[in-house]
């Protein structure tokens, strides 16, 4: 799809996809064994090459590089080759809105130098836009409470002037990330409607087997409080990064146990009948 400045668009669901057929190719695949497969089968396949593949084996990184100090990191870097390629060097460190697909990244290398509740949101939009891609923030000054969040979300920490000792041993971590994390997915909707886990919650106790009815306590109370932060992400703003985790953590715990409450109907052989979630 193109925007109307003719720029191209894409959507969520073919950029992950993207991003696991790289990952697969920089793995040693060949893009023709894996170009048609579905994207179950090629997270099958990354949780087995991460498993098997050798970071030492992949190539220099290529390596964006932002912020005032970016022609001394750059300058620093450049002297192992062997270890990263400098693709972009940019003093503006924000927004960060060049077009990946026509200059592909293994890792961002950000320099800032007050990190405020604002920028700590900006930079966990970017993390969740480039899903795998290694990030190294190099900060002058920030709230610990920020920094925290950050380091949830996988953004690694380096405090400014950052040695090339410290960015060497990121981009090693990058690789590592990179050949074998999981890909991380935004939580889904909901599989269960209140009215079903009201139900499952108030099976009769005589049931010798009362995990559908913890499981559904245990899902109501999650979906409480993943509404909760939401609500708080909209309406705090100086909370905004830490509710914004907290919304898709709790997201990620509750498809958990969604998927073990199944098992347990399942098993069971429990019928519902109140609608499903709509």
């Amino acid at each position: 799809i193109r925007s109307q400045s003719q720029r191209r668009r894409y959507s969520q669901t073919t950029v992950k996809r993207l991003s696991s057929l790289k990952r697969l190719v920089r793995a040693g695949h060949r893009i023709s064994d894996i170009a048609s497969l579905s994207d179950e089968e090629l997270q099958s396949y990354i949780v087995e090459s991460g498993h098997t593949a050798d970071p030492k084996n992949i190539g220099p990184l290529r390596i964006a590089v932002l912020g005032a100090t970016c022609t001394s990191l750059a300058q620093a870097l450049r002297a192992h080759p062997d270890v990263c390629q400098i693709v972009i060097a940019r003093a503006a460190p924000l927004p960060i809105d060049f077009n990946t697909s026509a200059q592909p990244l293994d890792g961002l290398l950000v320099d800032i130098a007050s990190v405020t509740p604002a920028i700590t949101q900006q930079l966990i939009d970017v993390r969740a836009r480039f899903g795998q891609m290694g990030m190294l923030l190099i900060y002058g000054f920030a709230r610990e409470r920020d920094l925290q969040v950050l380091r949830a979300r996988g953004i690694q920490l380096a405090r400014a002037p950052a040695t090339t000792t410290e960015l060497l041993k990121a981009l090693q971590d990058f690789r590592t990330v990179f050949v074998s994390a999981p890909m991380m997915t935004e939580p889904t909707p909901p599989k269960f409607s209140a009215a079903q886990l009201a139900e499952l919650a108030s099976l009769p106790t005589e049931i010798d087997c009362q995990c559908p009815q913890h499981l559904a306590t245990l899902l109501a109370n999650l979906i409480g409080f993943e509404q909760y932060s939401a609500d708080c992400e909209n309406r705090n703003e100086a909370d905004a990064a830490l509710h914004a985790l907290l919304c898709q953590e709790v997201g990620r715990a509750r498809q958990i146990i969604e998927k073990n409450l199944q098992h347990v109907i399942d098993a069971e052989g429990i019928v519902l009948t109140n609608a499903p979630q709509a």
